[in-house]
């Protein structure tokens, strides 16, 4: 059993050369943590900081004044444009059965099962007194996190145009929310998010304690929570629609964006994702002089996830014996997995499990392929694959294309020939260290293994080496075996890292 500590701390930040103190309680499951002293007396350096909080809260209000004078200034007419969702052709209906063939005694050696790695629970934590200040509660990947926070006054948005919207931006300004800012950014940083999931975030807190249901409030809002923590956001708006912009540093597939000082920004809405402007928005043209950080969406980065698990049932037979497996996974993440844009399939190749899915998921299959040979081991993750999910498109399943990495897989009541190529080259990495390309045809996408033995079959040639195929969706088909239709395709491969 993985036993599971909550504890609260305090913490302190540097922001822009100054100390500035930021209640933030965190109540966290399997979170480091750093013990800390009582506060002493104001030193000399404390003294002067306090001094200069006037000065600096003066700095900060004139950046934001010039920005506000940037805002008045002539919006721009830019044309919409739109990244097509991932061009393929129509994908197989239903996943194909291999005919059955007969087996051929193999003796080669037991191939070597990769030990998985013990799952670390965090150092015995020490509870420091919880301070006495007015927080307000919220919950993100699973985590009870109580903010410091004030209230958001109301915008009251009549009309968008240049002089409202800096006038606006005037008004948040007015709100002396650095605080937050600081509690964005060191939250962040204890669940380890990428800079997607710290704006889904950011999202999130707005949506919790902007009252009233007016859209354009939150999205303001979220505009100029972002940009304070650096990123390069904009808004744009059309009539009575305004729109959040974000400069993401990937490709990013099926959004509309437009392109502004040879940057693409696309229109993201958190809350409404199919929520997309027409031809045309203005926007304006010279960004806050804080904000040029893209957004960096890094799907190998993985969060700090609390909260209770889920558990998927999976069973599937291999040469006359079944097995049962129950894997626990974190609902939260999926969550939050969902928000993700769509991007290229080698971003989702190699995306690591939690250490509590992995270790379980790792340690159930590890007995399963131990003692067997290296054939014998890859055509058993194989068998896995193919018969403990079941086969849907994502036209079906989603109504969209929908790239999945592992943890996702093992959510979602079904599973296409990318999910399956996306998980059976994780569990080959993990379990038996073999090098696994991504197999790209029209219309399917399969896996290739490089093989530790001499084995034999179909494959292909990647830098002198033979990868053979191994196909999760072809049902019964062992490594070396191609799906009819497929073999005479010179496909698209794609190098896992």
């Amino acid at each position: 059993m993985w036993r599971k500590t909550s504890y609260a701390y305090v913490t302190e930040f540097y922001d822009a050369g100054m100390l500035v103190a930021v209640r933030v309680v965190m109540l966290m499951l399997c979170l480091p943590f750093m013990s800390l002293a009582n506060e002493p007396q104001l030193s000399d350096f404390e003294k002067w900081q306090k001094a200069r909080t006037a000065e600096f809260a003066e700095y900060i209000s004139a950046q934001d004044q010039e920005f506000s004078q940037f805002l008045k200034q002539r919006w721009v007419d830019k044309t919409v444009e739109t990244v097509p969702v991932k061009p393929s052709t129509p994908k197989l209906p239903q996943a194909p059965i291999a005919p059955v063939k007969n087996k051929q005694q193999d003796y080669s050696a037991p191939v070597k099962v990769i030990e998985p790695e013990p799952l670390i629970l965090p150092a015995k934590i020490i509870k420091p007194d919880t301070p006495t200040v007015a927080v307000s509660n919220f919950t993100f990947l699973g985590a009870p996190l109580q903010l410091d926070i004030n209230p958001f006054p109301t915008l009251s948005i009549e009309q968008l145009n240049a002089q409202s919207v800096a006038a606006l931006w005037q008004q948040m300004a007015k709100t002396n929310q650095s605080a937050l800012v600081g509690q964005l950014q060191q939250i962040s940083e204890q669940l380890n998010l990428d800079d997607w999931a710290s704006a889904y975030m950011t999202h999130e807190v707005i949506a919790e304690f902007v009252t009233g249901d007016n859209t354009n409030d939150k999205l303001m809002y979220a505009w100029y929570y972002l940009v304070q923590q650096g990123y390069d956001v904009r808004v744009g708006y059309e009539a009575s629609n305004l729109y959040l912009l974000l400069g993401i540093n990937a490709k990013v597939y099926g959004k509309k964006f437009l392109t502004l000082n040879n940057k693409r920004y696309y229109f993201i809405d958190f809350a409404h994702p199919n929520l997309e402007p027409s031809i045309k928005v203005k926007t304006y043209q010279k960004q806050h002089a804080q904000a040029s950080k893209l957004l960096s969406i890094d799907l190998a980065k993985l969060p700090n996830v609390s909260g209770a698990l889920s558990h998927r049932k999976l069973n599937f037979s291999f040469a006359g014996q079944a097995f049962d497996l129950s894997v626990p996974y974190s609902t939260s993440y999926v969550e939050l997995l969902a928000s993700y844009p769509q991007l290229e399939l080698k971003h989702y190749f190699g995306v690591d499990l939690l250490p509590e899915t992995k270790q379980a998921l790792l340690e159930q299959l590890k007995p399963l392929i131990e003692g067997k040979t290296e054939q014998q081991a890859l055509n058993l993750l194989l068998r896995f694959v193919q018969k403990a999910f079941d086969y849907q498109t994502d036209d079906e399943q989603f109504n969209q294309e929908n790239f999945l990495v592992a943890t996702e897989t093992l959510h979602y009541p079904y599973a296409d020939c990318e999910d399956r190529s996306v998980l059976y080259a994780y569990l080959v990495k993990q379990l038996l260290g073999n090098d696994v390309i991504g197999v790209l045809y029209k219309g399917h996408i399969a896996t290739a293994v490089k093989p530790h033995s001499q084995l034999q079959g179909a494959g292909y040639n990647v830098n002198g080496a033979k990868y053979l195929v191994a196909d999760p969706t072809y049902m019964g088909a062992d490594i070396g075996e191609v799906m009819p239709g497929y073999g005479a395709q010179s496909p698209r491969l794609i190098v896992i890292n």
